[in-house]
């Protein structure tokens, strides 16, 4: 796998300038900065998500958890989500509880270990003592 260090090496240029060409954080001469793009094509480089997410603390990503995705209500709502998560640069991962408490339960666990940015949760009943377990700031009711 094709390393930043690589891209640099490459383009004969710092670590630091292949961030500033990709991020677009500083200015970069032109010519310096097609060689880091030429460099980034050569090698087929992508950043690595989970490296990025650890250092920016975000994941850019959306849990959904839904009672039921294929009633047709249900599905409707997850595909506006989606749609607007994608324009915000958000990836959406939708979870199917079929109503059922333990599915939310263990999908909630789940989602809260990927460290997702937010959670969009319509139960199928009140669920306060999960959320309080896996959200401690949040008050149970």
């Amino acid at each position: 796998m094709t390393t930043i260090a690589d891209v640099a090496r490459y383009a004969g240029v710092s670590v630091a300038t292949v961030s500033h060409v990709m991020n677009r954080t500083r200015h970069v001469e032109p010519e310096t900065a097609e060689r880091v793009r030429a460099a980034i094509a050569a090698l087929r480089y992508s950043p690595n998500s989970l490296a990025r997410s650890l250092r920016r603390g975000e994941t850019k990503t959306i849990g959904l958890l839904l009672p039921d995705n294929s009633n047709p209500f249900f599905a409707s709502v997850a595909r506006q989500i989606e749609d607007a998560g994608f324009v915000a640069g958000y990836t959406v991962i939708l979870c199917n509880s079929d109503g059922s408490a333990e599915k939310e339960e263990r999908y909630l666990s789940v989602l809260m270990a990927k460290q997702i940015d937010g959670l969009i949760f319509a139960g199928s009943s009140d669920h306060a003592r999960v959320f309080s377990r896996l959200l401690p700031d949040v008050p149970a009711r």
